[in-house]
């Protein structure tokens, strides 16, 4: 008995060790932008190894070591579902950052736009060529969780295409970058392209609704389930 009872904490132990390699893997795969679909088998692959040879240790024996067939379950289950966890929460965080970040790119870029051209921003037709040269690469026109397969992971507001930014109305409220579902060479359109449910929810945990950002006239990032959120048009 009390040598089973080592063994379990010798499993437990090196369940615990085992979260550290992983926590560095997720954080590898995370900067390698792989789908889940390749991840998730390769977070689990370490635990499933070690629960299913600490099962098979415990059958070997006569009689059968309980504790350490119960322990190599634990470990090949609940481990497993914690590197997965830690992958989900590093991509949810870093997503979330990264296509606030990259909207709010591109509404300097097509406000950088303008200065250059009398003040009026790009037609709806053909943006994002126009802006590529205000850009750093075209990853920023793109947010990691957004599957679209356009040029852009952002639409503009058609209503202003070609129009004066400073002319525009309640610049507060009126929309000009949004994200979008549309695969078109330019994204553009008045709302109904936006990704529905959202593709954010932050935090992870406790998050109780889905949005999507957007970016007004005046600059200021938004979300759509901010308070006064209602008031945004285009």
């Amino acid at each position: 008995m009390r040598t089973h009872r080592r063994n379990v904490v010798v499993v437990v132990g090196a369940a615990v060790l085992l979260l550290w390699p992983v926590i560095c893997l997720s954080y590898l795969l995370r900067r390698l932008h792989l789908p889940d679909s390749t991840v998730v088998p390769i977070l689990f692959a370490p635990y499933a190894s070690l629960g299913a040879f600490l099962m098979v240790l415990g059958l070997r024996r006569r009689p059968a070591s309980w504790g350490e067939l119960a322990a190599g379950v634990v470990v090949l289950l609940c481990s497993g579902y914690a590197g997965v966890t830690i992958w989900r929460l590093a991509s949810d965080n870093e997503a979330y950052g990264q296509c606030a970040h990259n909207i709010k790119g591109v509404f300097v870029a097509l406000q950088t736009y303008t200065t250059d051209h009398s003040g009026r921003l790009p037609a709806a037709d053909r943006w994002v060529e126009d802006i590529r040269d205000y850009v750093s690469n075209a990853h920023d026109l793109h947010c990691p969780v957004n599957r679209a397969r356009g040029r852009s992971s952002y639409a503009i507001n058609e209503n202003l295409s070609g129009e004066k930014l400073s002319l525009a109305k309640d610049p507060e409220h009126t929309v000009l970058v949004y994200e979008t579902t549309s695969g078109s060479a330019s994204p553009a359109g008045i709302g109904a392209d936006m990704p529905a449910p959202g593709l954010h929810r932050y935090p992870r945990f406790g998050a109780k609704e889905r949005f999507d950002f957007v970016v007004t006239v005046d600059g200021k990032l938004h979300s759509t389930v901010e308070p006064g959120s209602s008031r945004l048009h285009w």
